[in-house]
């Protein structure tokens, strides 16, 4: 009894034995996979970690570019505006080509082709500075210097009705344009929308404005108003177009023949002596900036 005692215990020891190798082994064998998984995770966030530097590294890489770029153009502009200024038109004319070149936005296109319109405009070029006003105008159908450029090319190649009536309903934009921004209202979508909106001087430069009237008082009164809020800018813009609008009726008697007097609704009169009344009548306006706002 006592020996078969014995071997039952023996037996019992060795499956006890062979228990423990075998959870040695899946153990060993859990540890290993823990380890691979762990190495799997480790590959993982590498790689995350590389993409990240690498995205890291395209946008700095990015950002530099358009730093360059910016700076690029900024320089050409400024190299083009004084060439523009010491009447330099040839090397005017290429920089601001150039500088078209380095353009990414609509209304750095924009900008670049109206002040390449005013180098032409002033060469003598009024074909092509049409076309660039014309382009400037497609760029950026709200800013109101490209129309500014064309108004000046039409009255320089003799077309006095046609420049009349495009300053005049120019002014008429900018004085609508002028009075929204003074009461802080975002540009709508129609610059002829407010044709109806009417109120006093007054109310123009009041803060709860609405429209001024549309005569050369009510646009007067908007230019002062906007010299008061320091929107030099557009106050200047303002006044040259006014002054070319009267300079330009004026050349025609005061009279559109065979299409509908815009210059009227700016109020232009002209005396006796075929001049336009007010101030600066008949003078040349101001000449455009070489480098535009």
């Amino acid at each position: 009894a006592g020996k078969r005692e014995l071997a039952d215990a023996e037996a019992r020891l060795a499956e006890a034995r062979d228990g423990a190798e075998s959870a040695r082994t899946a153990a060993a064998q859990a540890r290993a996979s823990l380890g691979e998984g762990e190495a799997a995770l480790r590959d993982k966030g590498a790689a995350v970690d590389a993409a990240v530097a690498g995205a890291s590294q395209s946008v700095a890489s990015i950002l530099d570019d358009e730093r360059t770029r910016v700076e690029a153009l900024r320089s050409l502009r400024e190299r083009a505006g004084r060439a523009l200024a010491a009447n330099s038109l040839k090397a005017a004319v290429g920089l601001y080509s150039e500088a078209l070149e380095a353009c990414a936005t609509a209304d750095e296109r924009a900008l670049m082709l109206s002040n390449r319109a005013a180098a032409y405009t002033k060469a003598g070029a009024l074909d092509l500075a049409l076309e660039d006003a014309d382009e400037a105008i497609r760029e950026q159908p709200r800013w109101p210097k490209g129309y500014f450029r064309r108004c000046r090319v039409l009255e320089l190649q003799g077309d006095a009705a046609g420049a009349a009536r495009e300053f005049a309903a120019l002014c008429a934009r900018m004085h609508a344009q002028g009075a929204r921004s003074l009461r802080g209202e975002e540009e709508v979508e129609d610059d002829d929308e407010d044709e109806d909106d009417e109120c006093s001087e007054e109310g123009a430069e009041g803060g709860n404005a609405r429209l001024a009237p549309l005569d050369e008082h009510g646009v007067r009164s908007t230019i002062d108003a906007l010299r008061a809020a320091g929107r030099m800018a557009d106050a200047q813009g303002l006044a040259e177009v006014l002054a070319a609008a009267k300079r330009t009726r004026a050349a025609l008697g005061g009279a559109l023949s065979g299409a509908v007097d815009v210059g009227a609704a700016v109020g232009v009169g002209v005396d006796g002596g075929g001049r336009a009344d007010g101030d600066g009548a008949g003078a040349e306006p101001p000449a455009p900036t070489a480098v535009c706002e």
